[in-house]
């Protein structure tokens, strides 16, 4: 299974920012004033030329790689959502209930009371998983492995980026798709998944009476036996025993926004799975402040959007929830964001996708661009970190 971020785990703190266009080091001592001084105070001398190496060193330290964040559902997942998807295999007649909460919304015990349904109708865990391993094959593949949502990530690790994935789904649904499109923990491209918990229970013989109902192909036969365990999905942040986040825009079982400011304070590749590339551009780069590329669609990436700080890129679905909750949040009149404009100009993709009025309703010097299909999202996000890696010095300081 892919590793989910543990809740709770303290993250490192941000790494502060060099000035904008320079590059902190120490200058070196001169040779005649070394000798001399090694010669009177030896002791001194080494002393000082200890901090020099500690002062050259921090100043120098790397910083982390740009950092890719996606959503699962509807985003890299393009045509549809997980849940809906395999529930419609099993039990096709549960799809009605899930579809039937407002967002924001606290999506897990609702899921609970599905996957209860599911296993009175013989619903097993072996059933769970074969559907799930259709549906990561569909979702994520598209084409083949350089399309899809598994194209969108295998170009942001080869990119450099650390990838990650935020969702309002769970581990186990998340996990067993990844592994289907061939993006398992050996592949080494999604550094972690940070989403709901989901395992298998056992339940006791008298709850599995099987229910008439469900003629779904990949669903349980009427001469099946019933089954052992059934699906139990808990949330990532259980207000019950560690009390409410705090976040007004996200429901109570994940605010995507804190766990995005987590992510940007945190260390690159604590999974031990990050990329090749993301780790040769922290052993390369002397820049101090870390991007971020997030890509999503619905409500519940509103709040992520506006933890998005200079710099940042939002790759937004178009006639999504998110499109439609950040144009309500924009000023009547847009500001044209002149400072993006000659960068823009330069990359004709970027300049297509560019909307001035997303943008006016995030952070200052954060951008949104919009997309539709898992080949612009693609393209996006390979354009985005090509120019981060180049280029970027010079944005940050024209912002």
């Amino acid at each position: 299974m892919i590793q989910m971020e543990e809740e709770g785990k303290a993250a490192a703190p941000p790494v502060a920012a060099a000035p904008r266009g320079r590059q902190c080091r120490s200058s070196p001592a001169s040779t005649s004033s070394a000798s001399s001084s090694s010669a009177r105070l030896p002791a001194v001398a080494e002393e000082e030329e200890e901090d020099d190496e500690e002062e050259s060193a921090s100043s120098l330290a790397p910083t982390l790689p740009p950092l890719a964040v996606f959503d699962f559902d509807h985003t890299l997942v393009c045509d549809f959502d997980s849940a809906e998807d395999v529930v419609s295999q099993l039990a096709p007649e549960l799809v009605p209930m899930l579809t039937s909460i407002a967002m924001p919304a606290n999506f897990v015990p609702l899921t609970n009371a599905v996957a209860a349904e599911a296993a009175r109708r013989g619903v097993g865990e072996r059933h769970w998983l074969a559907a799930l391993a259709d549906a990561g094959r569909r979702g994520l593949l598209g084409k083949g492995n350089a399309g899809g949502g598994a194209g969108v990530l295998r170009a942001a690790a080869a990119g450099g980026a650390e990838v990650r994935i935020l969702s309002d789904a769970n581990d186990l649904f998340i996990s067993a798709m990844l592994v289907a499109a061939g993006l398992g923990p050996e592949a080494g491209v999604v550094s972690g998944v940070i989403t709901n918990r989901a395992k298998f229970v056992p339940i006791s013989p008298s709850a599995t009476t099987a229910t008439a109902g469900s003629t779904a192909a990949a669903a349980p036969s009427a001469s099946s036996s019933p089954p052992s365990s059934r699906l139990v999905v808990e949330p990532r942040h259980d207000a019950a025993k560690v009390g409410p986040h705090g976040c007004a825009l996200c429901p109570s079982n994940l605010c995507k926004g804190l766990e995005l400011r987590k992510l940007v304070g945190g260390e690159v590749g604590r999974s031990g799975s990050a990329s090749a590339a993301a780790r040769r551009r922290v052993a390369s780069s002397s820049r101090r402040r870390r991007t971020v590329v997030y890509a999503g669609d619905g409500e519940n990436d509103l709040c992520p959007a506006l933890a998005l700080e200079v710099g940042d890129s939002l790759l937004v679905r178009r006639s999504r929830g998110l499109e439609r909750l950040l144009r309500e949040r924009a000023a009547a009149e847009t500001e044209t964001c002149r400072r993006s404009a000659s960068f823009l100009r330069q990359h004709p993709t970027l300049s297509r996708a560019f909307d001035a009025s997303l943008s006016s309703a995030l952070a200052e010097g954060a951008r949104a661009f919009l997309w539709d299909s898992a080949e612009e999202l693609r393209e996006l996000v390979e354009v985005l970190l090509l120019c981060e890696e180049r280029t970027a010095e010079v944005l940050l300081s024209d912002l």
